[in-house]
């Protein structure tokens, strides 16, 4: 987010249900993409509603252990390949002003039965 690496590493804590994806690591940070392009290397617009990206976590922009959850205004998400999937954007926290960019990829052989 806004060009600091705020999550990253490899987790078993990854979910599929129909064309929304998730991943965790523990308490640090989780993402959720919902609506997700079927086709590989189809890119779909994020637009707030049925598409978007969800980001949750601690110590992400802040120093005080707080924990904030942020959605996507606008932005894109990428099937790269069946089991890859990147997103790119602006996001706002809930009942915030501040826009944030973010981008990051999910990857996990779960996701081979997004069809």
């Amino acid at each position: 987010m806004d060009g600091n690496n705020v999550g990253g590493g490899t987790s078993n804590e990854v979910g599929m249900a129909s064309a929304v994806l998730t991943i965790g690591q523990g308490d640090d940070i989780s993402v959720a993409l919902s609506s997700v392009p079927i086709p590989v290397g189809e890119t779909l617009d994020i637009d707030g509603s049925n598409r978007t990206v969800v980001i949750m976590g601690k110590n992400l922009l802040l120093s005080d252990g707080s924990e904030e959850m942020y959605f996507a205004d606008d932005g894109t998400i990428t099937r790269v390949s069946n089991t890859k999937f990147s997103f790119e954007g602006n996001c706002s926290a809930i009942m915030g002003t501040t826009t944030h960019t973010f981008s990051g990829y999910m990857e996990s052989d779960v996701y081979k039965g997004v069809e």
